[in-house]
């Protein structure tokens, strides 16, 4: 039986995990149960998400002035 969130972190995983979760998912399909409570939660909480599941994350060009500027020597 699935929860919502195993549904929901699909959204926040990377292409890794969210391929690894789901051919985990597809190897249980005949003893996967998923409850109608578990479904209408996923839907509600889903279009909550400002972004879809094949968005990727931008890497960070640089990091932040003020973390540049602490990590100089005698500062």
């Amino acid at each position: 039986m699935l929860d919502t969130n195993v549904l929901l972190n699909l959204y926040r995983s990377n292409e890794s995990t969210r391929r690894d979760t789901l051919a985990a998912l597809a190897r249980l399909r005949e003893r996967l149960w998923i409850p109608h409570q578990v479904l209408t939660e996923f839907w509600r909480n889903a279009s909550r998400r400002p972004y879809a599941i094949t968005t990727r994350p931008r890497p960070m060009r640089r990091a932040p002035r003020s973390t540049r500027r602490s990590t100089r020597p005698g500062q």
